[in-house]
């Protein structure tokens, strides 16, 4: 019998594949050890951690504006100022980069919560990724051409993949329904806050108003669970849809071969392999560390008037906005305040509008007189 590991299609197959799953073990790797530490982290190491992750999130980004601006090339008369202005990549690679940073600091927020159930399902995309790439090249590869042919399959796996992760969310949802919430107070206090010790001075603040809308979360959750079951189940899957997005990112980062994500940083190319001879070009790669380094300097700035802040003022905008708030909402949704002298301080506020009120209404009568 043939040795059928030896065969053509096996041999392709194992050479296409095994890179992209040693770059999905080091990449969900990383993605998973930085989730587990981030909660402790100092400034620098966490900054560090989500530029890693928003940079390789910016790849695939990148590398789609690229496949776009080749695809236009071909409008565009040669020399004439709209082909000199689509050769340009400032906007395509910086702006890639922090719209990948906005979606990676959404997931680096979320993930500390996630349990077994979040983290068995990106697990399984490692290669559930794989059959649907397959799936789609075979059925729809032939219809682009070569040279756009890598860029369409892989923004069909992503699209595809993520809503494969919401959906089996939304069915273990409804096996394992989350517990349910008496009161909006009670939901304050479970929304569990993974950053609430964070020594990351932006991220420790950032938390609270995370953890105020998370408790809102939570009991817009129990009600929702408890009136409408299927409302309650599309709620979750609308909530976990941008953090299943950025793992499919991840993921097509991972399959985007070598060769292809040269085009990031040579000149436009047209030909279907973009050729060895052809050198990446410094300007480029300046141009991609451009969005890093700005993301680099404004965290820790950011982070540096934040610490001030907390150390003069003690009690921050910050804590101010949110107690405010999670009063207004266990009063309105609750019936009560959570503190007699909050009320008391409301009952005096009331007080002094009436006194105002009356003061104008005096100052009135005597004019008229």
């Amino acid at each position: 019998m043939p040795n059928t590991a030896q065969t053509p299609l096996v041999k392709a197959f194992i050479k296409r594949w095994t890179p992209y799953l040693i770059k999905a073990i080091v990449v969900l790797g990383l993605f998973y050890a930085g989730i587990q530490t981030a909660p402790t982290l100092e400034p620098v190491p966490f900054a560090l951690f989500w530029i890693v992750l928003s940079f390789i999130g910016a790849v695939g980004i990148a590398y789609r504006a690229i496949i776009r601006k080749t695809l236009k090339r071909y409008k565009f008369q040669e020399g004439e100022m709209f082909y000199r202005r689509n050769e340009g990549r400032w906007i395509a690679v910086v702006g890639g980069f922090f719209l990948s940073a906005a979606s990676m600091a959404t997931l680096i927020l979320e993930a500390p919560k996630w349990d077994g159930f979040e983290w068995g399902l990106v697990a399984a995309a490692v290669i559930a990724y794989v059959v649907i790439y397959l799936c789609i090249e075979k059925k729809y590869g032939k219809q682009y051409t070569p040279l756009f042919r890598t860029a369409s399959v892989i923004n069909w796996s992503r699209g595809i993949i993520t809503g494969l992760l919401v959906l089996v969310y939304i069915g273990l949802s409804a096996v394992f329904p989350q517990e349910t919430c008496n009161s909006v107070e009670e939901a304050f206090s479970e929304a569990w806050q993974p950053y609430s010790n964070s020594p990351t001075a932006i991220i420790f603040e950032t938390e609270k108003l995370t953890g105020f809308v998370n408790g809102l979360t939570v009991y817009a959750l129990s009600e929702a669970q408890t009136f409408s079951f299927v409302s309650y189940l599309i709620i979750r899957g609308i909530l976990i849809c941008s953090s299943f997005y950025a793992v499919a990112n991840l993921l097509s980062f991972c399959s985007l071969e070598l060769s292809e994500m040269k085009r990031i940083v040579v000149p436009l190319c047209t030909e279907e392999n973009v050729s060895s001879n052809i050198p990446i070009q410094k300007y480029y790669v300046m141009v991609a560390a451009v969005g890093p380094a700005l993301l680099l300097v404004a965290f820790l700035i950011g982070n540096h008037c934040t610490a001030q802040a907390i150390n003069s003022d003690g009690l921050t905008w910050v804590d101010k906005f949110v107690e405010e708030k999670k009063e207004v909402a266990i009063y309105v949704v609750d019936g009560h305040y959570k503190e007699d002298q909050l009320q008391i301080g409301v009952i005096n506020e009331s007080r002094r509008v009436s006194d105002a009120v009356r003061n104008v209404s005096e100052d009135k009568e005597q004019n008229f007189d």
